[in-house]
């Protein structure tokens, strides 16, 4: 075997064990952030409990908006593999935009 096969047949294993290497950390990224993602979408949900909170319809339909808007960007990146723009949220933040139009 010449010396540019050996080479290249070491390049071949280096590159498997970068892929390897970086679909583990994927994983451990994944995990962790979706779980986090989903804790905090399950404390927003707590919102709802009338006995401690007082809020409208049009609110209610902000948030579930903005969340439903995320998770869009979320599939268009995954699609793109692009970068996201970091937007956050406010309420009354769409009715605001809405009047100075």
């Amino acid at each position: 075997m010449q010396i540019g096969q050996k080479y290249a047949r070491l390049l071949k294993v280096n590159e498997k064990e970068s892929m390897s290497r970086k679909h583990d950390n994927f994983v451990r990224l994944a995990e962790a952030r979706v779980n986090k993602a989903l804790d905090a979408i399950r404390i927003v949900g707590n919102l709802s409990n009338r006995a401690y909170y007082e809020y409208s319809e049009a609110e209610v339909l902000e948030i579930v908006r903005a969340l439903n808007s995320s998770i869009a960007d979320l599939k268009a990146q995954f699609n793109r593999a692009g970068q996201a723009t970091k937007q956050g949220f406010r309420l009354g933040a769409t009715r605001k935009a809405q009047i100075d139009e």
